[in-house]
């Protein structure tokens, strides 16, 4: 892409805003453990309320069977460089708070793979248009894409993923040790590494939202189905 996407520019520019703000790491705290490990049934009691739905038959606005989605991906977050600036590394003498499995980093989404009719149907297709149509949300249902944007996207849904994740990255190496460099932090280093921030934990949550936000526009789609479904019309 030659041109920065909308919703990683929102980003760009809140965390650009939020260098305004004071540099709020906590040097005096030893017991954060940044969870970075991702767990759906941990993801789900956070999330709460969950739409189900046992039939075809129970199909409507506010039922649907549901899934808990990461919108970033615990793998690759994990695997992600940004996540040296989330637990202790080479570059933090300790965690931050961040919660991979919080509610912010979280979605019910349909799938209906689990509608006792999808063993029935000899047309799963349309049964799956039909959860989409009824939740409005696009089906969590095959894997999420990381080299394909099924030709109505903005990127694969992995590649936009990676875009925040670099945008963050590249702010906290900035922040930390960019000209000028934050006082702040500078002056609190232990054995040459730098403290945890909370604003990285508010960026990385931003970056969540702004997912959201791609997924609800059909910026990116986590399955093929759903941009089908949006090719056809299904979305508009």
């Amino acid at each position: 892409m030659t041109q920065v996407a909308l919703n990683v520019a929102i980003l760009v520019q809140f965390m650009k805003d939020d260098e305004k703000n004071p540099c709020e790491y906590k040097p005096e705290q030893k017991n954060w453990a940044a969870n970075l490990a991702g767990d759906s049934s941990r993801l789900a009691r956070k999330l709460g309320n969950k739409p189900q739905a046992a039939s075809e038959s129970q199909l409507s606005s506010t039922r649907w069977p549901s899934q808990a989605h990461h919108l970033i991906p615990h793998l690759q977050l994990k695997d992600h460089p940004v996540s040296k600036w989330l637990k202790e590394s080479s570059f933090l003498y300790a965690d931050t708070k961040y919660n991979v499995d919080h509610s912010n980093n979280g979605k019910w989404m349909p799938y209906a793979s689990s509608l006792p009719e999808w063993t029935t149907t000899t047309d799963k297709k349309t049964l799956m248009f039909k959860v989409m149509r009824l939740a409005n949300i696009q089906l969590h249902q095959s894997r999420h894409s990381s080299g394909n944007a099924y030709g109505v996207g903005e990127a694969p849904y992995k590649q936009r993923v990676a875009e925040y994740l670099d945008k963050i990255r590249s702010n906290s190496v900035s922040h930390y040790a960019g000209n000028p460099k934050c006082d702040d932090c500078d002056g609190e280093k232990q054995s040459g590494k730098y403290p945890p921030r909370n604003n990285t934990v508010r960026h990385v949550d931003k970056a969540s939202s702004c997912i959201e936000k791609d997924i609800i526009e059909c910026r990116i789609f986590v399955s093929r189905i759903a941009a089908e479904f949006a090719e056809a019309g299904g979305f508009s």
